[in-house]
């Protein structure tokens, strides 16, 4: 397993426009005189927080968790150049590599804002006698005062080739909660699952594959918005 301290261009690219979306409302505001819409004063509003895991596998009773971010304890972003799951020495058990594992998180203090996005470059598994390959998949969540969490998932060229049986291709952008159930009885897929929590919190999977020897899942990101901090009695 190779480590690296930042995500790459893609993920740079992406947390700059995080960062951009989160305080250009505060920005103008600024500049007009004005207060944001979205958000109470300064010292009204406590910081939301977010959370992201590039991948995570039970797969052959070997735990891995690898890529990880969070706002604000951070750090912000973490990348994992190379993750092998499963149990290789096993020949009935699902084993692989994926590459490019990445988390970033972003967050605004004063308006409450969050944001989190994180997956891998790409995935090939051996399931079953035949294999589960991905390009990129990616999860991503926002949330922020006065309003719910939303998220998404994005998938590319994610499938599974299984001897005897007609190639099972994934939705690059499926609908949340979708589920797949696999031939002969491998298991299923859940891409885009949404998870709400109790404290209005969202987690977002992009793509989690169950099994009876484990769970493998790619993109877990959770986003809770800030809000008004309540005022002494």
């Amino acid at each position: 397993m190779m480590r690296m301290s930042f995500g790459g261009p893609a993920m740079g690219a992406w947390l700059a426009t995080a960062v951009t979306l989160l305080l250009v409302g505060g920005a103008l505001a600024t500049a007009t005189g004005a207060t944001p819409a979205s958000a109470a004063p300064a010292d009204t509003v406590a910081p939301g927080a977010s959370s992201a895991l590039g991948l995570s596998s039970t797969l052959g009773g070997v735990d891995v968790a690898e890529a990880r971010a969070s706002y604000p304890e951070g750090p912000l972003r973490d990348a994992v150049d190379s993750v092998e799951v499963g149990a290789a020495a096993r020949a009935d058990a699902a084993s692989g590599v994926a590459l490019g594992a990445t988390a970033g998180v972003t967050g605004d203090d004063t308006t409450g804002e969050t944001a989190a996005r994180a997956g891998v470059a790409e995935l090939t598994l051996r399931l079953g006698g035949g294999t589960l390959t991905t390009g990129p998949v990616s999860a991503d969540c926002s949330a922020g005062p006065g309003r719910a969490p939303t998220g998404a998932a994005s998938l590319t060229d994610a499938g599974l080739a299984l001897p005897g049986h007609d190639p099972l291709t994934f939705d690059e952008a499926p609908a949340a909660d979708t589920v797949v159930s696999l031939p002969d009885g491998l298991g299923r897929v859940v891409l885009n699952e949404w998870i709400a929590g109790a404290d209005g919190s969202l987690t977002v999977n992009a793509l989690r594959l169950e099994t009876t020897d484990g769970e493998l899942t790619l993109g877990t990101v959770t986003c809770q918005g800030g809000g008004p901090v309540a005022e002494a009695a």
